[in-house]
């Protein structure tokens, strides 16, 4: 793990906090169109009170985040790590498969693809140039969960702090993003966040197996 003070860590630090698509993204048009349209894939009426709100952030975590998004992010810091780009890409066309179902797609491209591109300079690193020229060819698409573990990974920062870190400011984002419209109070925004991010160290701790330690 690289020191804090580390400028290689704080420049990964930055790339990562890029990578968090709703901070960034929900206040403009496409955002607010992809946020529609998640909550009508989720089954779940528009974010018009702290309720509406609270019940987003459970169904988000419980249905896209736990199960679909944190196994990716693992799979493709696994895969970086290992040196496998072959099956960073495989990775990414299954997840270009289910792309119709997937929460936010366009935006997860689009980001995904902007923060990769900021790391083109790492030319040593095979893994990324390889998927960063598969994205070129329209062979990939550039997730941002998969460019999260590959850019964990090239960093050697450790997966289990990035999952945590991954899944606490995604649920904070749409806190945030959901704080104006709404009129929210900051103890009402905290302890949303602190509600909707309890289960995230177990989740990760049951992802990643007994290996290691555990987050509290």
């Amino acid at each position: 793990m690289h020191d804090a003070t580390d400028p290689m860590s704080a420049e990964a630090a930055r790339v990562l906090q890029g990578l968090n698509p709703f901070v960034s993204r929900l206040g403009n048009p496409d955002g607010l169109k992809a946020l529609a349209s998640t909550l009508s894939t989720l089954q779940l009426p528009p974010i018009r009170s702290v309720t509406a709100l609270r019940d987003f952030l459970r169904v988000y975590r419980s249905r896209v985040l736990i199960p679909t998004e944190l196994p990716a992010i693992k799979s493709a810091y696994e895969f970086a790590a290992r040196g496998q780009a072959r099956e960073l890409i495989a990775l990414d066309q299954a997840g270009s498969c289910e792309a119709e179902r997937m929460p936010f797609a366009d935006v997860s491209a689009i980001i995904g693809q902007a923060q990769l591109r900021r790391l083109r300079p790492m030319r040593g690193n095979r893994v990324l140039t390889r998927y960063l020229d598969a994205i070129s060819r329209g062979e990939a698409k550039g997730w941002h969960t998969i460019a999260y573990g590959l850019i964990l990974a090239s960093f050697s920062m450790p997966l289990r702090q990035g999952l945590v870190h991954y899944a606490e400011s995604t649920l904070q984002g749409f806190a945030e993003a959901a704080s104006v419209p709404l009129r929210l109070s900051e103890q009402e925004q905290i302890e949303l966040v602190q509600e909707a991010c309890s289960e995230v160290g177990t989740s990760v701790n049951e992802l990643l197996g007994p290996s290691g330690l555990t987050v509290a």
